[in-house]
Order: C-alpha cells, then structure tokens, then sequence
C-alpha cells in the first residue's frame, strides 16, 4: 500500500504507508501541514535500512534479493516464473566477484545493486534517503507497526527511542 493521507474514525488525518513508502513518509514527516494528525509508519525506518549496507557484508542478501525482485517484477509472466528466479537468485549469491552477481541473477547489471556493493552505509552517497535528522522534529503522534523478523526492525528501534528522547508522542508494536 503506498503512503496515503487517511481518514482516522474520529475524522482526522494521518500518514500511512509501508516499506515501499519510507522514503515518503519519512522525507516529509518534519513538515506535515496541520491537517496532518498522526503518521502510522509500518514495516519501514527512517534511514533505508542502511542497516542492510554495512562494511562487512554480512546484510547483503536482502538489498540484493531486493534488487533482484524490483528488476524482475516488471517482466512477463514474473509471478509465475518466481521458483526458477529463485533459484537463479541462490546461485548469484555465490558467484564470484560479487559485482557480477547481479548479471547471474537478472541477466543484465543492476545500478541499486552496484551501488549496495560500492558504497557502505557511511557513504555520503545515500544521504538523500537518511532521514534520522528529521525523526525529532516530528510534531504528530507516531504509531509505528514491525516485526521480529523484519529486516527494518533495529531502524524502528532507533526512530522509536529518538522520538521517545524528543519527547515526542510515540507508540511501537512488534508483531510476530
């Protein structure tokens, strides 16, 4: 579901929206016009998970299954073709060099998965998509929805506890 403005059973409105829409949620959540009432983040962080780009490799596999999965979406018959790219996806992760992986697995290079493998999370390169700064300002109530499995929950964490340092009216719930 992309980020929408939604009405709230008591007639206000809020920003909702999952993992895809983080980057919308959070771009603007430090300036919501004042018909804006609450944001409801769920499955999502601030940050673009730059948890997943660390130095040492060990995240790789998601932002790589997930720029495998953003290429292949578009093509013909995707769904029905989802085993056997799965299968193709498995064996790129263990091809050698990495940086040809990407071809293994789409059959053509992938600029996002380039980028993942050339710039760590400190890498000024992802600026635009870290929006930490902004999670304090926040001026609406936050009722961020997770889970324990979910690759954004140590994000959630993060904005939960930098919200809660702001003072600023938060609420966190981690589902299975």
């Amino acid at each position: 579901m992309p980020t929408a403005l939604i009405r709230t059973p008591y007639g206000r409105r809020g920003i909702y929206g999952v993992a895809m829409a983080r980057p919308v949620q959070w771009a603007v959540a430090d300036q919501v016009p004042p018909q804006v009432k609450a944001m409801i983040p769920q499955v999502t962080e601030s940050a673009l998970s730059l948890e997943q780009l660390r130095g040492d490799g060990f995240s790789l596999e998601a932002p790589f299954q997930w720029g495998v999965l953003t290429a292949v979406q578009e093509r013909r018959w995707a769904a029905l073709r989802q085993p056997l790219q799965m299968r193709r996806t498995r064996r790129a992760m263990t091809t050698l060099p990495l940086s040809r992986a990407d071809v293994v697995a789409i059959g053509l290079p992938s600029g996002y998965i380039q980028d993942v493998l050339t710039h760590d999370e400190d890498d000024p390169y992802w600026a635009d998509a870290d929006h930490r700064h902004r999670v304090a300002d926040v001026t609406v109530p936050v009722s961020s929805i997770g889970g324990w499995s979910d690759i954004f929950l140590p994000g959630q964490l993060r904005d939960f506890q930098a919200l809660q340092q702001a003072g600023r009216p938060a609420r966190l719930t981690i589902g299975p």
